[in-house]
Parts: structure tokens; sequence; C-alpha cells
């Protein structure tokens, strides 16, 4: 029942903040940024205590950024949430707490993970045997297919009922899986060190896509900010 609500509480936020959302070039993938400082109800995932618990045990001193509000629709040619095969970033560890407003199931965006990709050792061989970039942060389906080959780690595919709570590393390898079926609504909380959060305001990075922003402020659309 609460996911229910949720799902409507994010279609009233992308109704409402429709010209401040991010959307993918097919518009499949839509995006309210922040999304927990104009809802309540978002609000309340943005600043669970036991997430915030398991945040800075994972990192020390991690904190809440923000809260983004993802709704995943069909259309041909997507690339899923996300934009494909990719790591947030490969310099540091990242974690991140996402929660299923919907049943997903293999055919409607599940989340894919390449497991223990977050490991320096995982990042180090890849380099020298699948002919990965050191800082390559976006990969493509052929060079998932290497790893697969080379390593004989392969992804795993998330499909799990509405409620589902996944706790990620997202400098590890992953994506939304291209969605063939259905909608898939998703919160996500972003989780980062104080000092990282001032520089990342600082810079305008994230902030400039908040749903909450003034529209002059609005930052160009970017795969780079997913």
């Amino acid at each position: 029942q609460t996911c229910a609500e949720l799902v409507g509480e994010l279609d009233r936020v992308f109704q409402q903040y429709e010209p401040l959302l991010w959307q993918d070039a097919l518009k499949s993938d839509t995006r309210a940024y922040a999304a927990d400082r104009v809802s309540p109800a978002v609000h309340r995932f943005f600043d669970h205590p036991l997430l915030n618990k398991i945040s800075s045990h994972y990192v020390k001193d991690l904190q809440c950024f923000f809260t983004l509000a993802n709704r995943v629709r069909v259309v041909p040619g997507n690339l899923g949430s996300g934009g494909g095969w990719h790591r947030d970033t490969p310099w540091e560890r990242q974690f991140k707490a996402l929660v299923y407003l919907v049943d997903v199931g293999p055919k409607n965006g599940a989340f894919e993970y390449l497991p223990r990709s977050h490991h320096v050792s995982f990042m180090t061989r890849t380099i020298a045997s699948c002919g990965i970039r050191l800082g390559q942060n976006r990969l493509s389906e052929e060079e998932i297919a290497r790893i697969v080959q080379r390593t004989g780690v392969a992804p795993v595919r998330l499909t799990a009922p509405a409620g589902t709570l996944i706790l990620t590393d997202s400098s590890g390898i992953h994506r939304g899986s291209p969605i063939e079926e259905g909608e898939r609504y998703a919160m996500t909380n972003y989780y980062f060190e104080a000092d990282t959060i001032k520089e990342l305001t600082a810079k305008g990075k994230f902030t400039g896509y908040f749903v909450d922003r003034s529209p002059s402020s609005a930052q160009p659309q970017t795969s780079e900010m997913l």
C-alpha cells in the first residue's frame, strides 16, 4: 500500500515539476533529482534512520545528499535507467540505497550488477586483460561480454517485488536493464561525505538538476550526471 501511494506521489511530482525533470533522449527514463525537497513522503526515505546508519558504517560519515525519483517506460531502443552499463565513479567507493515501488520482473527494467566489480583487484584485472581503460566509467555491451568471458563473473539481475530495498556500491559496474514491458518506479538515495557534498554543491553538480531549483539555473543534460 505504501509503495502504491508513493507511485501516485511520484506521478504528482513528475506532473507538477515537469519543466525541471531530467529525461534521456528517448524520454524513456524520467528523473526528479532531489524529489525529497518537494515531497514529505519521499523525504521519509531520504532521512531513513536505518539507511543513514548503514551508509555511515559502509563509508565513514556518509550523508544522504538527495533522493532521485525515477520512472522508466517502454520506448523502442531504450537503454534502461542510467543509459547502459557504467560505474558512478571509478575512483572511490560510493553507496546508494534503491527501493522498487512496483514489482520488477526480468522485462521491466530490473537493476543489474556485476558482482565484485567494485573491488580494486577486479578493476585492475579488467584493465590488464579486458582492454578497459584506467578511469573508464561507461562500458559497451561488447566490453561487458569480454569481461564476463575472461573473468567468469556474470551480471546478476535483481528481480523483486514492490518494497524491495537494494543496497549497492555504485562504483561497481551496473545498469537498469532496458525495459521491455510495463513501467518501473523507484527511489534512490545518493550518499556522499560532507566535504564532497560541499564540493559538489559549489560546482553545481547535481544541484543544477534539483527539482526545487530556479529554472534559470538549469544545466544542460548529460549522461555523466547519472
